[in-house]
């Protein structure tokens, strides 16, 4: 019986209910729109650096990253390559040579990574061969008397280079001697992220091996899975395999990454908890205006034997109605933006510059799992009852023969 009163208890000034419905509904909307946003930025993020920079997993000598010195190699690299790529969930392996140094024009000297890769190996962890804006990606088997190399787009201009030109790269070999070599920009890369093309330049393996001692050396091992849902146990079942090199997951090579999506989702829900908030007002401030317009009404059922539970209830369920009719208004406007603009994406182009900045696209793609939908159900049943409590304490607290007395 509360129920069906309460229901129709909140059609009785129509103009009003629709107006707070609707505020509810924009603003879960807005809410959840906002939460999408953010979700596919720090997706596309992640994404932008386990594809472009550190892979899923990576294989090291346990002391390699601590100062990158170029003695400290994985032994039997081959070996492990070899194992890895029986694995049917791997998609790609790149063996990596990688040394410390700086790059010269006759502009500028910059400081740089320089990695020693096999090309056709490199472009299945990192698709670095599709990021080319001027030139070519490198070959296997070079033929050319001055050795290839390529170079970001922020650092070539930086250099002041360009394809076919020459730049000077030099740096400390197994003898820890310096060693001051040419090379011929082969071609010009631009990725996501314009902190890592400046910081990056790419060799054919090879060719820096023999820099540096004269062997077949190697650094890293970069591997891309097919799929990482299981990533934290293949990491576990690898280190166990080989025990002589330090095997680790992005999560591990990168943690603030992961920090940081954590972080993110919690600031997601209190931006979702304040907007709530601030809708709770509104709500308090109309369900004070209906009881205050029905004191006499309170005073007549509580006067014929209504006790003051039914009536806190009854205003209870009037404020939780209302939420929930607004509700799924506000999760179906939500879903289907961020179904279109998943697709579509907000292009942000003229931001371009700081997009880059931070390692993400201009053309930004919301997202939103499924997960997300009932947190944010139990979060606006939470905000209902909590602003009904006010307005109802007030309904209850009236006296039955003072109420029917109020105009």
């Amino acid at each position: 019986m509360i129920p069906v009163v309460a229901w129709r208890n909140i059609w009785r000034n129509k103009l009003r209910s629709i107006i707070l419905l609707f505020s509810i509904a924009l603003g879960l909307w807005a809410g959840i729109f906002a939460i999408s946003i953010s979700n596919g930025l720090n997706h596309q993020r992640l994404t932008n650096i386990i594809d472009n920079q550190l892979s899923h997993i990576q294989f090291h000598h346990p002391e390699f990253r601590e100062n990158n010195e170029v003695d400290k190699t994985i032994d039997n690299s081959e070996s492990i390559v070899a194992s890895i790529r029986k694995d049917p969930n791997v998609k790609g392996i790149s063996n990596r040579t990688i040394v410390s140094g700086m790059i010269q024009s006759a502009r500028s000297t910059k400081p740089v990574m320089v990695k020693g890769v096999k090309p056709s190996d490199e472009a299945n962890v990192t698709a670095l061969n599709t990021f080319m804006t001027d030139g070519n990606y490198l070959e296997d088997e070079s033929k050319s008397k001055i050795k290839p190399i390529l170079l970001g787009k922020a650092l070539a201009e930086d250099l002041g280079v360009g394809v076919k030109k020459r730049v000077v790269v030099k740096f400390i070999n197994a003898d820890n001697e310096v060693v001051q070599e040419l090379f011929k920009v082969k071609g010009i890369y631009q990725t996501n992220d314009s902190r890592n093309d400046v910081l990056s330049v790419y060799v054919p393996q090879n060719e820096l091996n023999n820099l540096l001692s004269g062997e077949a050396i190697s650094h890293e091992l970069a591997v891309y899975l097919k799929d990482d849902s299981n990533i934290d146990a293949i990491t576990d079942n690898w280190a166990e395999q080989f025990p002589g090199v330090k095997v680790e997951s992005w999560k591990q090579l990168f943690p603030g990454l992961e920090y940081a999506n954590t972080v993110s989702e919690r600031a997601n829900m209190l931006l979702l908890g304040i907007i709530m908030l601030a809708l709770s007002f509104g709500i308090i401030n109309t369900m004070l205006m209906s009881v205050l317009e029905r004191v006499k009404e309170f005073g007549m059922l509580m006067a014929v034997g209504m006790n003051k539970t039914k009536v806190f209830s009854m205003i209870m369920l009037e404020t939780v109605m209302l939420m929930l009719t607004a509700l799924p208004v506000g999760l179906f406007l939500a879903w289907l933006t961020v179904s279109i603009l998943s697709k579509t994406g907000i292009d942000f182009s003229d931001y371009a510059e700081g997009f880059n900045n931070v390692g993400v696209e201009a053309v930004v793609y919301p997202l939103l799992s499924y997960d997300y939908y009932p947190k944010i159900i139990l979060l606006v049943i939470f905000a209902a009852i909590i602003s009904a409590i006010y307005p109802a304490v007030k309904a209850i607290r009236h006296n039955p023969a003072e109420a029917i007395r109020k105009l």
